[in-house]
């Protein structure tokens, strides 16, 4: 039996954003040992982790690449830092309306899904783009 793979729905920033918040991100883990945030690129998550097979990742790009070929490009402005005590700090953004919006058509498309898990499915989303998480300690906190 083929064991799912783990996948998130998320924007994407580009290459020299991307590059700058990698920085930042090096810093954290030269300076407070914390390099769990190195793993994936920058992003702003949609939809949490979820699990899904090789067919499913099949209809799943199909239709992603169909609901996004439909939406219209907006700009995502940061602005300072913000955190979740007690283990995460992120990068803030200052507008979330696009987004917020983007997230809730993607739900109402995913909800039509069958290869979907529906009890994954996340109904509110934070805007932000994490640079430390899980590995920094509460003492460097």
């Amino acid at each position: 039996m083929e064991r799912p793979d783990l996948y998130f729905i998320a924007l994407i920033p580009d290459v020299e954003l991307r590059d700058e918040i990698s920085v930042m991100k090096e810093e954290l883990k030269r300076d407070f040992n914390s390099s769990h945030a190195l793993k994936s690129p920058a992003h702003i998550k949609l939809q949490m982790p979820f699990k899904a097979n090789s067919r499913e990742e099949l209809q799943l790009v199909k239709t992603l690449s169909l609901f996004a070929a439909g939406e219209k490009p907006f700009r995502v402005d940061l602005n300072g830092f913000g955190a979740f005590a007690p283990r995460v700090i992120f990068i803030s953004v200052s507008d979330h309306r696009h987004i917020e919006d983007l997230h809730l058509r993607l739900m109402q498309m995913l909800i039509g899904l069958q290869c979907f898990p529906q009890d994954e499915i996340k109904s509110d989303v934070h805007p932000h783009i994490t640079i430390a998480t899980r590995d920094l300690s509460k003492e460097m906190f």
